[in-house]
C-alpha cells in the first residue's frame, strides 16, 4: 500500500486523536512549546494542519509542508474556516528543490514523521540546510523496537527507534542534541495489547471511544509524565544546528 493510499486513513487517525484523546494532544502541545526557538517555524509531514494553526494562535509564522496534496487541500480549508494565515505546502523534506528557502527557519518541527520516511537521513539533513545557524529541530518518533507491530504497519512506519539509534542519525546529520527523553509511559501497555497481542487498530475511533474514562483521567497523568521520564512510546528530541 502507497503512502497515498493511507491518507483517507490518515486523515481519519488525526481526526480521531483530536476527538478522543484530548489530553494526549494537550499535554504533547505543553511539551514541544517548552523546545520550540525563535519565530520561524517550519513542520514537516503537517497532515492537515492542526499542529501548524495551533501555533500560529500561539503568535509563530508557520509553514507547515506535507507531501500529501490532500492533507495539505484540507489544511488551508482549516485556515480559511478559522481566519488564520498559515502558509501551506505540498513537497517532500527529502527532494528539497533548487529554490527552497535554505537558512530560513528557527526551529523545524518533525512530530512523527521520520518513521515515515524511508530515508530518514536525508530527511534529517535536509532539515538542518533548512535552519538558521544555531536553529533547532524538534523531533517525535515511536520508541522502543519491541513494540512495533500491527498498529506500526497499518500506519506505515518503517520503523520505531532506540534512543541510542535516534542520537546517533541527529548528530550524524550535523546536529548537537539537546535533550533526548522518553515521552507516553501511560501508553505503553495498551500499544503493547493492541499492536502485538489482539492486532487491532488502538487509534481506530471505537477503540479511543473506548478509552475515553482514561482520557479524563490521565490529563493528570501526563504532568507527572512531563517530569519522570521512565520510558514511553514515544522519544523526544531537541538538536541544534551548529
Amino acid at each position: 500500500m502507497s503512502y497515498y493510499d493511507r491518507v483517507p486513513k490518515t486523515i481519519s487517525v488525526l481526526q480521531n486523536l483530536e476527538k478522543y484523546a484530548s489530553s494526549w494532544v494537550e499535554a504533547k502541545r505543553r511539551l514541544l512549546l517548552k523546545m520550540l526557538e525563535g519565530n520561524a517555524i517550519l513542520e514537516v509531514g503537517c497532515g492537515t494542519g492542526t499542529w501548524s494553526l495551533w501555533l500560529r494562535k500561539q503568535g509563530f509564522n508557520v509553514t507547515g509542508l506535507d507531501i500529501s496534496e490532500k492533507c495539505i487541500e484540507v489544511a488551508r480549508k482549516k485556515a480559511k474556516e478559522a481566519g488564520i494565515q498559515a502558509e501551506f505546502v505540498v513537497g517532500d523534506i527529502c527532494r528539497l528543490s533548487h529554490d527552497s528557502s535554505f537558512d530560513r527557519f528557527d526551529s523545524i518541527l518533525l512530530a512523527d514523521v521520520l518513521e515515515h520516511v524511508e530515508h530518514d537521513d536525508i530527511a534529517l539533513k535536509n532539515s538542518w540546510s533548512l535552519l538558521k545557524q544555531d536553529g533547532v529541530v524538534v523531533i517525535t518518533v515511536p520508541a522502543l523496537k519491541l513494540l512495533y507491530g500491527y498498529i506500526d504497519r497499518l500506519l506505515g512506519h518503517y520503523r520505531r527507534y532506540s534512543k541510542n539509534e535516534l542520537k546517533a542519525k541527529v548528530i550524524s546529520a550535523g546536529f548537537k542534541v539537546v535533550q533526548i527523553r522518553f515521552w507516553n509511559f501511560l501508553s505503553l501497555l495498551p500499544w503493547l495489547i493492541y499492536s502485538r497481542i489482539i492486532r487491532r487498530n488502538l487509534l481506530a475511533a471505537g477503540s479511543l471511544r473506548k478509552l475515553g474514562v482514561v482520557n479524563n483521567l490521565s490529563k493528570y497523568w501526563w504532568r507527572i509524565d512531563e517530569k519522570v521520564q521512565i520510558l514511553g512510546v514515544t522519544l523526544v528530541v531537541k538538536a541544534r544546528k551548529i
